[in-house]
């Protein structure tokens, strides 16, 4: 525990504030003559609170006395299965009249002489730099709780000092904000920059065309393919044609979904690709799960090749992957399907897939309630419009350069949001240690603070108490 600045105390918080944990859910309470707002940790996020969607349930009078919300009250996280997440704080301010609060939170409501937005942001510090999760109990789920939170150390600077630091941390964070608003802005446009690039690359106005190529309808008679050319698809250029994707397909190979039941992750397995595995777009081998040889057998017909296209067909459907040669004699889960194509540039294909043309045919074929997919039968009738093969080759060259500048963009926009958030945490830091802002000594010293904070709690305990409002900043 670092060392104080001069005329700060260190005190437990339940020595200085009222800390409860809310009250729990139950079914017989969801109807009721006494329906009340309440708050859950669902409405805590980092920013503060999130009163978009409020819950509603029976409280009695007393249980409306013990959990009513009063504005300063301090909300946090009591249990998370992130341990970041653990102890997230958010201040309410009387948005919402007769707003109470679940047991998924803990509230912590300090005296008037203490500041809710600075122990809101010693709590949001203590939260970010991983204390409370250090703190918390359980496996699976972390619990930081009421007694845990009630014996924890907090700061008492002198009340104009606790001032001076939230203006100093408000400040340096609104500078934050901005900066961040404008780096999400940029992955905004680099997102549409992404999407332009696919859509003009599978319609033909990516690179230019080359009129002595042999064009789409010689390499299709060349696979014995018919050319779909009908009405009611798009006019592609000159040496372009429409082909159904399951006719670009090895016949000896067909298009496929893989293993129903991989079972539990087996380290000397066979590596599978399932839906989060093709999230980047790009497959890593090493980070795959991996089914039993005896389950994987029965599924040989989905077994990968490099240079195999796989796809998401279930869950978030539409996510495409080239195969790498690491992962040949690899296969695909239940939830992706496996392409082979022939006599067409594989890489050609997975853009197309990822390109505005298929992701509108797959969402408009979507279906199930629990669990969304695409019918294989839908995936295999995809119309993919194709170019020369000589163009498919500039194409996919173009898109290379193009997505490789728009990724590191996207790198360096990340790398500016993990700065800022890492410059938040040391600028909550320092507000905490003493060093963000000066000590004045002409102060009170907060010895005096705390010593009227422990008499003014000796004089109401035992009385009864009344709901009074208090002065928010704003």
């Amino acid at each position: 525990m670092t060392e104080l600045p001069r005329g700060w105390e260190r005190a437990r918080l339940a020595d200085v504030a009222e800390v409860r944990l809310g009250r729990q859910r139950s079914p017989k309470n969801a109807t009721g003559d006494r329906m009340r707002p309440y708050l859950r940790a669902a409405n805590v996020k980092w920013g503060g609170l999130d009163l978009s969607d409020v819950n509603e349930m029976a409280f009695t009078e007393a249980e409306s006395e013990t959990y009513e919300l009063r504005p300063g009250d301090l909300l946090l996280g009591e249990a998370s299965g992130s341990p970041s997440e653990v102890g997230k704080p958010g201040q309410y301010k009387g948005e919402i009249d007769g707003c109470c609060f679940q047991n998924t939170l803990l509230r912590v409501r300090v005296p008037d002489a203490l500041l809710p937005d600075f122990y809101e942001h010693y709590f949001r510090e203590q939260a970010l730099n991983g204390r409370f999760a250090a703190g918390s109990r359980g496996v699976g789920i972390h619990h930081l709780g009421a007694a845990a939170l009630s014996d924890w150390p907090v700061p008492i600077p002198p009340t104009a000092e606790q001032e001076r630091i939230v203006a100093a941390i408000e400040e340096a964070f609104s500078k934050l904000d901005a900066g961040e608003a404008g780096l999400r802005t940029v992955r905004q446009r680099l997102k549409r920059m992404r999407e332009a690039v696919l859509a003009a690359a599978v319609t033909g106005r990516l690179v230019p065309q080359d009129p002595t190529d042999t064009p789409a309808t010689k390499l299709l008679a060349d696979l014995g393919v018919r050319d779909l050319g009908a009405a009611e698809l798009e006019v592609l250029p000159d040496g372009w044609s429409w082909a159904a994707l399951d006719s670009l397909n090895d016949p000896a190979r067909p298009i496929c979904y893989g293993i129903l039941k991989p079972g539990a992750n087996t380290p000397d397995g066979v590596p599978y690709v399932e839906v989060r595995s093709l999230r980047t777009g790009r497959i890593d081998p090493v980070t795959l799960p991996r089914s039993h040889s005896d389950i994987e057998k029965a599924f040989a017909r989905s077994r990968l090749q490099p240079g195999d296209i796989t796809i998401a067909i279930r869950g978030t459907t539409g996510r495409v992957a080239i195969v790498p040669p690491a992962l040949v004699g690899g296969n695909v889960s239940r939830d992706c399907a496996r392409l082979a194509v022939i006599g067409v540039n594989p890489h050609y294909v997975q853009l197309y897939l990822r390109g505005p043309i298929a992701q509108r045919f797959f969402a408009a074929r979507v279906r199930g309630v629990a669990v969304k997919g695409i019918n294989i039968g839908d995936l295999r009738r995809l119309p993919v419009a194709l170019p020369p093969k000589d163009e498919q080759t500039r194409i996919v060259a173009e898109v290379d350069r193009q997505l490789s500048f728009i990724e590191a963009c996207e790198r360096a926009v990340d790398v500016g949001l993990a700065r800022s958030a890492a410059l938040r945490r040391s600028v909550l830091k320092s507000a905490f240690e003493g060093r963000l802002v000066q000590q004045d000594p002409s102060d009170e010293p907060a010895s005096v603070l705390l010593d009227r904070i422990r008499a003014a709690r000796a004089a109401t305990a035992g009385k009864p108490k009344g709901i009074r409002a208090r002065k928010v900043r704003s």
